[in-house]
């Protein structure tokens, strides 16, 4: 064999290598079960990528920007996607654990992480930045544990139905629909239970659990989120739970109000 010959079979060998390096999507870890109005979702497009020979996987970013898209319905969700919603619209999604989450109007959060190994052995790290969430994770976690991320506090989940809330007032609100819920601020674990209403306010800087049981009955059954503001759930106040009218029917823009970039964003992938 002479020379050129024995560099010319390395380099085929080195381009096949190269080439049975596969480039694989990202797996849905869930898709949208229910959606109204303005929403979408906004992420770093990245791929995974395995080299065969190591058994490797790496993220390989392939942009330097964040993109944006609208969200419908069956929609499919990744790790890494960040929802956000308009007034008047909510979006219900239901990850591939049965776990559901519903994300109120003007609501923003992320989904960090997620792994599933088996029902009962999981991972997810989310983080709730804007509006009104409700998660209800009906199987519980016997390995591994949700973390939920407030801009102050965070939570450990294993079971549990709940709702937060981030008010543009620098206030944070934890209600406990079921279940019971260890909530983390600082060096501090504050223990929830079932019908308690946790309210940490950036003023204070100090969390305060209260107990309104039968007050949070209509919000286990409240789906839209559209009716829901948990800062009225006050202990002692005759105004528990303030009414929000709901989003009229029709989702057509008014007339003589310019349209949006998001509308824009969503008219275009819905044209033929």
């Amino acid at each position: 064999m002479n020379l050129l010959t024995f560099i010319g079979s390395w380099l085929i060998v080195l381009v096949s290598l190269l080439w049975i390096s596969t480039i694989q999507a990202k797996e849905s870890i869930g898709r949208v079960v229910k959606r109204k109005g303005l929403v979408y979702k906004r992420f770093r497009p990245d791929q995974n990528v395995k080299r065969l020979w190591t058994g490797e996987t790496y993220m390989k970013r392939v942009a330097d920007k964040d993109e944006t898209q609208g969200v419908h319905l069956d929609s499919d969700i990744f790790a890494g996607d960040t929802i956000i919603t308009e007034e008047a619209s909510f979006v219900q999604m239901e990850l591939n654990d049965k776990t559901i989450l519903t994300l109120g109007p003007k609501g923003q959060m992320t989904v960090q992480s997620f792994m599933m190994n088996n029902p009962e052995a999981r991972e997810g790290i989310f983080s709730h930045a804007q509006g009104i969430l409700k998660m209800r994770v009906p199987r519980p976690i016997k390995q591994g544990n949700y973390q939920l991320h407030l801009p102050h506090i965070s939570m450990g989940i294993r079971g549990t139905t709940l709702m937060t809330q981030i008010s543009n007032s620098d206030q944070e609100h934890i209600a406990l629909l079921e279940g019971l819920l260890d909530v983390y601020h600082r060096d501090q674990i504050y223990n929830m239970k079932g019908g308690d209403v946790l309210q940490y306010d950036d003023y204070d800087q100090v969390p305060n659990v209260m107990n309104v049981s039968e007050k949070l009955l209509p919000l286990s059954m409240t789906e839209d989120l559209h009716e829901v503001n948990l800062a009225r759930l006050q202990a002692g106040s005759n105004h528990h739970l303030k009414i929000i009218p709901k989003a009229p029917a029709s989702e057509t823009t008014p007339p003589n109000r310019k349209k949006s970039w998001q509308e824009i964003l969503l008219e275009n992938q819905n044209a033929p």
